[in-house]
């Protein structure tokens, strides 16, 4: 008589790190929300770790997807990159590599076994919704207890960061919107209002675009007048009530590189990645500042000067990093995310896993593609969106199939 059956305990441990990397959506993303700095990081790195563990063998299936080969590529040629920094900034440029692109691949395999069906992709939204909420009601805090009176309109920079994690989560609060009935509706648009009027005073532009291009989007694929015109309306009138009232917002507006992007930062970073374009410089912003300081002062021409700490672009960063092929590398896992998540949306006939690709083109699309364009953004959610996308195939392989056998 066995005492202890393992397949049980083995199969349990299972749906609870299942459960945990759900989570680790926001909590990874943003692990201040749930009060901690860097515990939520070790959470997620633990739960990760025992979940491909206990599954070797999809993992090995895993793989062989292109998908995350491409991203594998991207994270060893950034790693070669690290053994020409300097010794005295490699402590720095690995601890960089280690929370942006190892756990980008860790993430990448943990999402796509753990969404593994159309039930847990109905978990995955709804996770993310709560994540959604549990950084609003965290910026609301920081706001409140703020002590600049007024600080929704006198101190925009204070909470303008978090403008980077509404954009990623937008969608997918657009989809619980179309899914829920009634009190569930009412509350996911209060929230999605919430969030328009943070990001509309917050003065954050690319936010602005990124969300412009999301909705154009979900107005491509959906079509549906209701929908389009109630987020439309939501983020006008959060622009004209933030432009109205504060006089930050008003001058964000009507500025244009405000932040010196083009002759500061884009043409240093461009100058830079001309010097080593195969090979790049290594990874992390002290390299990229110590080598901007080195070259400023014989670049006149580079607005911003001294003290420049990235070149506000994913693109640039990666190519100032690792060099041209990075690059390439990069655009490359763009594409295949693109099409695989396109295939999905054209091809499958089940509309709970076509509204779920959706949310996630948008969000690709809108969060890396345009404001990456603009921002040097954390690495983390590249490796979800790859583990989404290869989810999102995979389960419409299976539904598509048991479709047709049926």
């Amino acid at each position: 008589m066995k005492i202890i059956n393992w397949q049980f305990v083995e199969t349990w441990t299972n749906r609870l790190l299942y459960l945990a990397v759900f989570l680790l959506f926001f909590a990874t993303y943003n692990n201040r929300a749930i009060g901690v700095k860097y515990t939520g990081y070790g959470l997620a790195m633990i739960c990760i770790l025992i979940l491909l563990w206990l599954n070797p063998k999809e993992i090995r299936s895993k793989l062989k997807d292109r998908t995350l080969a491409w991203l594998v590529a991207l994270v060893s040629i950034n790693a070669v990159a690290i053994l020409q920094v300097d010794p005295e900034y490699q402590l720095q440029s690995l601890e960089h590599f280690r929370k942006g692109l190892i756990q980008a691949a860790l993430f990448a395999v943990a999402i796509s076994l753990a969404v593994n069906s159309v039930d847990r992709v109905k978990q995955v939204g709804m996770a993310l919704g709560f994540a959604s909420l549990c950084i609003t009601s965290y910026c609301i805090a920081e706001i409140v207890d703020s002590p600049i009176a007024n600080a929704l309109v006198n101190a925009p920079t204070s909470y303008r960061y978090y403008g980077f994690r509404y954009i990623f989560y937008f969608p997918f609060l657009w989809m619980l919107i179309q899914q829920a009935s009634h009190w569930k509706q009412a509350a996911w648009i209060t929230l999605v209002s919430v969030q328009l009027v943070l990001v509309a005073f917050s003065g954050f532009r690319g936010a602005w675009l990124a969300a412009i291009v999301m909705i154009a989007l979900w107005a491509f694929f959906f079509r549906t007048k209701k929908m389009i015109v109630l987020v439309g309306v939501m983020l006008v009138l959060a622009l004209g009530a933030a432009v109205f009232s504060s006089d930050y917002t008003f001058a964000k507006l009507n500025q244009t590189d405000t932040g010196k992007r083009w002759d500061g930062a884009w043409r240093a970073s461009i100058d830079m990645i001309k010097d080593r374009p195969l090979f790049g410089h290594g990874f992390g912003s002290q390299v990229f500042q110590r080598e901007n300081d080195r070259l400023a002062d014989n670049n006149p021409d580079w607005a911003i000067g001294k003290g420049l700490t990235g070149p506000h672009s994913i693109y640039l960063d990666v190519a100032f990093s690792a060099g041209i092929p990075a690059l390439l590398i990069l655009l490359t896992i763009f594409g295949y995310i693109f099409r695989r998540i396109w295939w999905v949306i054209k091809t499958t006939q089940n509309q709970r896993l076509r509204s779920f690709a959706i949310a996630t083109l948008c969000s690709f699309v809108g969060f890396y593609v345009v404001l990456g364009a603009l921002e040097s953004l954390r690495w983390e959610l590249l490796g979800m969106f790859v583990g989404l996308a290869m989810s999102i195939s995979n389960i419409s392989q299976m539904v598509d199939s048991k479709a047709a056998a049926a």
